[in-house]
């Protein structure tokens, strides 16, 4: 993402610097001050974050970050939050019901 005056990759441990020289330019004062600007990791956590609460699925997240989809989940899973209900609505639509007569039938909204 960053490159030194020769155009080489900078050292991961330089991200830091070259982040807050940035952010004190791109930045107003206000957002250069929050909590998501301290360290460019917190608001690459944040994103990937809102993208899952969003809906956006664990594969294409990954695939944008560069992870796998077991290390995304291993280190988001405690950030997805919320979705127990829509979930809960898939699993129901997914099993089909068998009515009193023993004909199966399947369902298209959520038992009451």
């Amino acid at each position: 993402m960053f490159r030194s005056q020769r155009g080489n990759r900078r050292a991961p441990v330089s991200y830091e610097s070259v982040w807050r020289r940035a952010g004190e330019h791109v930045l107003t004062a206000a957002q250069f001050a929050a909590p998501l600007a301290k360290r460019l990791y917190d608001l690459r956590h944040a994103c990937l974050s809102l993208w899952l609460n969003g809906g956006v699925p664990a594969a294409n997240v990954a695939a944008r970050a560069g992870h796998s989809v077991a290390m995304l989940r291993s280190t988001y899973a405690h950030c997805i939050d919320g979705d127990d209900e829509i979930m809960n609505q898939r699993i129901n639509a997914a099993v089909p019901r068998i009515p009193a007569d023993g004909r199966t039938q399947w369902i298209t909204a959520a038992p009451p």
